[in-house]
């Protein structure tokens, strides 16, 4: 390891004078407090590697020089950039980093610079030409103009901050980059001492890298765009969204001194700063992309119901998130991570966690229209894991199965979607054929389901994608058995409730020993649920016994009274479920509405419902259910699993949208004549 030039002369500065402090450093460097920070880290892991005592601060801002240090000036071994001969891979680096920030390139100009022969940068050339060539960029030469970088510049961007990324990571770090760059060091620590005062108006912290690197990244655009080098946009910058930030005020301290500048590179170093990562906030801003949290909050949410967890001080972890999330969500919507940056590696201990981060991220993805790239991924992997560890928490083991299968791809998927739904508690590997099997004779496998016998020395299961209810029953009891010694055939019912009683309210013991009852034996249901279809049609739940007909109703609160009045009288729901429905309605923003005139209130089996079941409340002159929506049907859907009455809702669905039908709902005088519309429309469907 050498040191860069700067860390050189602090160091030579320090050692020639043992008293200075580092107020007095800034004074006579022009640099700041931290980038002498920077420099002294850089110094102390120099000296570390080279078996020398490191610097010392003081609390009185001096430093502790030890006196042995002095043998450096002796023995010559402050060596710098300037002697160092690079490698070929360094070199197809720095060749891209000249042409991007010089111009009127002539070859002589590179051979003296990497200190190689003609030959040699031709070949190289070759090389930094295949590198790029997934960015569409091209290096082309001409007698007038020498050596030039063409393409898309918002592409040959992208690749400046990667390879400034990539070189501040090797031998000379940036000094190599403000010498190659041809970059004014007193320009470099202009941009950098505006750049901390950026950070105090927006109240953050960047983290070191991105601050170390932004001064190099827009001192060599500056330098781009004097050369007319100007960003194109067309649909990448949205004008009203980046103008309106407090960045882009901020933005101005950054080009103050330059003149003439173009109105789309403010905006456009306005992105720098919006997609820069942020290591602290003084404060989340709760009016920047609201939706970005709401779409983090779903996505957690889906992650605790994958890995059958429940995060402990989530709203910790959400803020933290959200700091990374913010300037993530600019990078991948507005394409500045298009080259191929190096993969974060993850402990094999965060291999199962990476797994269910990325089958949670529908929210995430569904907010920003596109698939999560895989690097910012497996950053919310490790936000995640570090949580875990940091409030104690620990993933619980799953047992790992796979399934084997020797028809073709549907069957496998239909077997696999019913196992999967059957077993939440057990993770499934990637289906196999059973020649594959036999093949890889994969380890780490708990179990095996196949619909043919097989050799294997795991537990074996042979089933078939098309399983009756009491034959998927029948396979969970054996399952559970065998991998986790749960017999349902001796399950102490009354024994188990008595556990649940020492701890809860219990506020009806019955129902309580007939739902575990019938969760554990469905074949022993009782005959209310028996005389139930298993999956319903619409006109099945919808009778005259829960079909109303008014004329007007005060307010959407009376409309979901006056629509779960037949369920509440039947038993088949709760009042408690009534007012969860009442709870989950927002009038802002309604979710419970099918179609333009048809609402759907409901809330979770567990609060309140007692039998699947459906009640229709029609209101002939309409109620508000939000400022814009007049509503005339209310459907009080009470489920009583995920499945049960997919059919109904499937067929209320195409109601709500057929606006012939719900005219002659509406005009219907009597519920027989409902009745008669919804069979018609069922049979139709």
């Amino acid at each position: 390891m050498y040191l860069d030039k700067r860390s050189k002369e602090i160091l030579e500065e320090l050692i020639s004078h043992p008293n200075l402090s580092s107020k007095d450093i800034e004074t006579k460097t022009g640099l700041s407090r931290r980038q002498i920070k920077y420099s002294v880290e850089k110094i102390n892991n120099w000296l570390k590697e080279n078996n020398y005592p490191v610097l010392q601060r003081l609390k009185n801002g001096k430093f502790l020089i030890h006196p042995v240090l002095g043998e450096l000036y002796d023995q010559d071994q402050l060596r710098v950039v300037d002697n160092y001969i690079p490698s070929e891979d360094e070199r197809v680096l720095l060749i891209l980093l000249i042409l991007l920030s010089q111009h009127d390139l002539s070859l002589v100009h590179f051979t003296q610079a990497l200190k190689v022969s003609n030959v040699t940068i031709l070949s190289d050339m070759k090389k930094a030409q295949q590198k790029i060539e997934p960015l569409r960029l091209q290096i082309v030469y001409s007698r007038t103009e020498g050596y030039q970088l063409t393409g898309d510049e918002w592409e040959l961007r992208n690749l400046l901050y990667y390879l400034l990324q990539d070189l501040s990571r090797r031998y000379g770090g940036l000094a190599i980059v403000q010498d190659f760059a041809m970059l004014d060091g007193k320009k470099t620590n202009h941009l950098f001492n505006q750049l901390e005062k950026i950070e105090e108006y927006l109240g953050i912290k960047f983290s070191d890298e991105r601050i170390q690197l932004l001064p190099y990244c827009i001192g060599i655009i500056l330098q781009r765009i004097e050369r007319g080098n100007i960003i194109h946009f067309d649909f990448q910058i949205q004008y009203n969204e980046l103008s309106d930030t407090k960045e882009y005020t901020a933005t101005e301290l950054l080009i103050s001194e330059e003149n003439n500048f173009p109105k789309v590179e403010r905006l456009y170093i306005t992105l720098q700063l919006l997609s820069t990562n942020v290591f602290s906030s003084d404060v989340l801003r709760e009016n920047e992309i609201p939706q970005l949290k709401q779409a983090l909050i779903d996505t957690l949410l889906h992650f605790e119901e994958n890995a059958f967890i429940k995060l402990k001080n989530k709203d910790y972890l959400i803020n933290k998130l959200m700091l990374h999330l913010k300037p993530a969500y600019y990078r991948i919507k507005y394409n500045l991570t298009s080259f191929q940056e190096a993969t974060v590696k993850l402990d094999h201990a965060y291999i199962e966690l990476d797994h269910l981060v990325e089958v949670s991220l529908q929210p995430l993805e569904a907010f920003m229209n596109c698939t999560f790239p895989i690097n910012e991924r497996l950053y919310i992997t490790l936000f995640i894991g570090g949580h875990l560890i940091e409030t104690k928490q620990a993933l619980p083991e799953r047992k790992k199965a796979i399934i084997v299968c020797r028809n073709g791809v549907t069957i496998s998927k239909l077997l696999q979607n019913t196992l999967t739904e059957l077993f939440p508690e057990i993770e499934f590997k990637q289906t196999m054929s059973m020649r594959k099997f036999n093949e890889v004779k994969p380890a780490d496998i708990d179990v095996v389901f196949t619909p043919e016998p097989m050799q294997t020395s795991v537990p074996m299961f042979i089933t078939h994608a098309f399983l009756s209810n009491s034959e998927k029953w029948q396979l969970r009891q054996r399952v559970m058995k065998s991998l986790y010694g749960f017999d349902y055939e001796n399950l102490d019912i009354q024994g188990l409730v008595s556990i649940i009683e020492k701890s809860a309210n219990i506020h009806n013991k019955d129902k309580l020993i007939s739902d575990i009852q019938e969760f554990c034996f469905p074949n022993k249901k009782n005959n209310l649920l028996k005389q139930q279809p298993i999956d319903p049609d619409l006109d099945e739940l919808l009778h005259q016994e829960t079909i109303q007909i008014v004329d007007q109703v005060t307010n959407w609160q009376e409309a979901i009274w006056q629509a779960a009045k037949p369920l509440i009288k039947s038993g088949a729901i709760a009042e408690t479920y009534v007012y969860r429905m009442l709870a989950s309605h927002d009038f802002n923003r309604p979710y419970m509405v099918l179609g333009k005139s048809m609402a759907i209130p409901h809330a979770a089996p567990e609060d309140g419902v007692n039998k699947l079941s459906m009640s229709m409340l029609v209101v002939k002159e309409g109620v508000l259910f939000s400022k814009e929506l007049h509503i005339h049907f209310i459907v009080v859907i009470a489920p009583t699993d995920a499945n049960q009455h997919v059919k109904a809702i499937y067929q209320l669905s195409n109601l709500a949208e057929n606006e012939e039908m719900l005219s002659n709902i509406l005009a219907a005088e009597d519920q027989e004549t409902v009745i008669r519309i919804l069979k018609e429309d069922v049979q139709r469907s």
